[in-house]
C-alpha cells in the first residue's frame, strides 16, 4: 500500500513539474522494476521510449531485512551496449537499508535514450526487491 501512495504522489509532482516547465510534454511511470533479487547484478541495456530534455527519478526499494543493504546505479548510453555510457551521466542513489528507503534524483540533461541498472546487494541473506519510477520532461 506504501508504494502506491508514493507512487499516486509522484505522478501528482510530474503534472506539477510538466507545467511548472513550460508543459512541453513528458510522461511518468515504473522505469524499472527488479522482481525479487538475491545478487548483485544489472539490467541490461534498455532502451527507453524517449531521450528526456529532463527527467527525476525515485527509487523505492521494498522486503530488505535489518541486515540487508541495496546500491542501485542508473547508467546512460547512446546504444544498445552502452556506448558513450561515461559522458552520458550516472545516477548513483543513496545505500538502502531497512531504515534509508526511498531517495529522489534529479538527472542531468538530456539524457541518452538508452540506459542500465545496476544493483549491488548485501546482507546475511539478501532478498528484496525495488522499483525505479520516473518523471520526464520534453520527450
Amino acid at each position: 500500500m506504501k508504494r502506491w501512495m508514493i507512487a499516486g504522489l509522484f505522478v501528482l509532482m510530474a503534472v506539477s513539474v510538466a507545467h511548472g516547465r513550460g508543459g512541453r510534454g513528458g510522461s511518468s511511470g515504473v522505469q524499472f522494476a527488479s522482481g525479487t533479487i538475491t545478487s548483485s547484478s544489472n539490467s541490461g541495456w534498455i532502451r527507453a521510449s524517449c531521450a528526456p530534455n529532463w527527467a527525476n527519478y525515485r527509487l523505492v526499494p521494498a522486503n530488505l531485512a535489518t541486515d540487508e543493504t541495496l546500491d542501485v546505479d542508473i547508467d546512460f548510453g547512446y546504444d544498445s551496449v552502452g556506448a558513450g555510457a561515461s559522458s552520458g551521466g550516472l545516477i548513483s542513489f543513496a545505500q538502502v537499508s531497512s531504515t534509508n528507503v526511498a531517495e529522489k534524483i534529479e538527472a542531468p540533461n538530456p539524457l541518452p535514450q538508452y540506459y542500465q541498472v545496476s544493483w549491488v546487494v548485501a546482507g546475511s541473506t539478501p532478498s528484496m526487491d525495488f522499483v525505479i519510477y520516473f518523471v520526464t520532461v520534453g520527450c
